[in-house]
Order: C-alpha cells, then sequence, then structure tokens
C-alpha cells in the first residue's frame, strides 16, 4: 500500500545516477578500489530504507533533519525479514525487510529476525538524537516497544528524518582503525563521488520533504547538498561523532540553536496533544 504511494521512478532515476558516479570515480577492480571491491549497494535495499522512512512520516511533517544517509546494507543482510508477529500493531504494516538504518526496528535487534546478519547488528548512536526529540529517555530506546513508543512520539510532533543520500555512504566492512584506514569505509573520502552521490539523491529526496523547518545533520552533508533554498546555519554534527575541542565548542553552539527552535515549536498553537 505505502509503496504504491512512492514514486518510485523517480527514486530508480536518482538510484542510476548514483551507480553512474560509482563507475566513474569508483570503479570496480580499480587502483582505488581493488579487490575485495566496494560494490554500489543493490537497488532493493536503497528502496528497502525509503519505505522505512516513509512509513514513519508524519501526516504533518513540521521538522525534517536531513542526515547523510543509512549504512551499507547487503546481499547476506537482505536475506533476513522482520517477524510481523513480534512487532506491536503499530508497527506491524511497516517493511519487513531488514535495514541498516534507525527506522528499521531490527537495526541493533536480531531478535526480531528470521536469521542473524552476518555483519554485527549495533545500535545507530542516532536514538540519543531520537528520544531528546521525542522528550524521552534514552533508556527506552533500545526495546522494539522503546522504540515503536519513540517514532509514534516523533510522529504526533510532525519531526522526520530524511537522509540526504539514497544510497549509503559508510560500509562497515571496510577496516578502519589506527594501522589500517580503507578510505572505501566512508566515500565522504572520494570527494567528488560523495557530492555526486549527495546531489543526485536530493533532486528525488527534496520532492518528498514538505515546506517545514529543517535541519542537517553532518557537516559534510552541509557543505556538499547544492540547494540554495536550505539554510546552512542550521546543522549540527552526527550523533557520536568524533570531535576535538573546537568542533565540540561548535556543536554545543549549534545545539543550544536547535533546542532553543524545537522548544518553540513545540510550544507552538497547534502542536498536536502529547498522548500515548
Amino acid at each position: 500500500m505505502l509503496e504504491a504511494q512512492l514514486d518510485k521512478g523517480a527514486f530508480a532515476t536518482a538510484y542510476e545516477s548514483i551507480i553512474v558516479a560509482y563507475r566513474k570515480h569508483l570503479p570496480v577492480g580499480s587502483r582505488l578500489n581493488p579487490a575485495p571491491s566496494l560494490h554500489p549497494e543493490d537497488f532493493a535495499a536503497c528502496w528497502a530504507a525509503e519505505c522505512h522512512r516513509q512509513f514513519w512520516k508524519p501526516e504533518r511533517v513540521r521538522l525534517t533533519l536531513i542526515a547523510e544517509s543509512h549504512v551499507y546494507t547487503d546481499s547476506d543482510d537482505l536475506k533476513a525479514q522482520i517477524r510481523p508477529d513480534l512487532l506491536p500493531p503499530e508497527a506491524a504494516a511497516a517493511s519487513t525487510q531488514y535495514e541498516r538504518l534507525i527506522y528499521c526496528l531490527a537495526y541493533g535487534d536480531s531478535s526480531i529476525l528470521t536469521r542473524v546478519p552476518q555483519q554485527s547488528n549495533e545500535h545507530t548512536k542516532f536514538w540519543n538524537l531520537f528520544a531528546e526529540c521525542a522528550g524521552v529517555g534514552l533508556g527506552t530506546a533500545y526495546s522494539v516497544t522503546g522504540k515503536v513508543q519513540i517514532l509514534k512520539k516523533l510522529k504526533k510532533r510532525g519531526i522526520w528524518l530524511a537522509d540526504a543520500s539514497l544510497h549509503a555512504c559508510m560500509n562497515p566492512r571496510f577496516p578502519w582503525n589506527k594501522t589500517q584506514r580503507d578510505r572505501r569505509r566512508n566515500i565522504e573520502c572520494f570527494p567528488d563521488l560523495y557530492r555526486e552521490v549527495i546531489n543526485a539523491s536530493w533532486k528525488y529526496v527534496r520532492t518528498t520533504i514538505p515546506d517545514c523547518r529543517k535541519w542537517i545533520v553532518g557537516k559534510c552533508v552541509r557543505d556538499n547538498i547544492d540547494d540554495l533554498s536550505l539554510d546552512r546555519t542550521r546543522w549540527f554534527y552526527q550523533p557520536g561523532a568524533g570531535l576535538g575541542k573546537v568542533q565540540k565548542t561548535i556543536q554545543e553552539a549549534h545545539l543550544r540553536c536547535f533546542r532553543d527552535e524545537l522548544a518553540a515549536l513545540l510550544a507552538e498553537r497547534g502542536a498536536e496533544p502529547e498522548r500515548g
């Protein structure tokens, strides 16, 4: 039912532009992308992420958080399905495809899946941000029931997260430590590719965001997205980002502005009542 309401053709056009960008800037088997190579993410994974996002989209969006992307979901991940019988009624109609995205209730909880993914299935730190925006304690965010309660509150408040990129920008299957830093782990390390992926995606994504307040989550998104209608002063670093002293000062200042605006939004006449 939900899929029928989405413009899958426009989504596919954006996806094809992303694939062209990968072939141009990071071709499989090239010097920059030797075996084991980073392959573009399957269309099915990208589309499943969009279906999860759209399921939790409020009827009246009042504030959109524009983040970077979901985390790379591979062919093994796509074999895992969510068991609807283990979900609260409010989530039973959501996509059953496992996806490494905060809106997927099985991301961080393999107990509701038909099989355990080979790659570690850890919680995302974006729950810190979601819990704060929902006005609840973070401790409730790590059970399926707790997640659903937070997502319900966000819908009531009109708060939604829309990723700027349809394709995953980060793939944890490539190492990133003191001795081995594989640039393919995060395509931010390939500036031309990253910029093309973000902006090819944004042609579709911006059509799904109504006129509302917008905040960008992530400096790289803020610096690379080509949209003059966005206020680039309204941004903050991603939750869990490793920040230096100067960056922490910037983060504190920007989060103060965000929290003030969030409080003002919730105090506006016409805000939906906090029930349930």
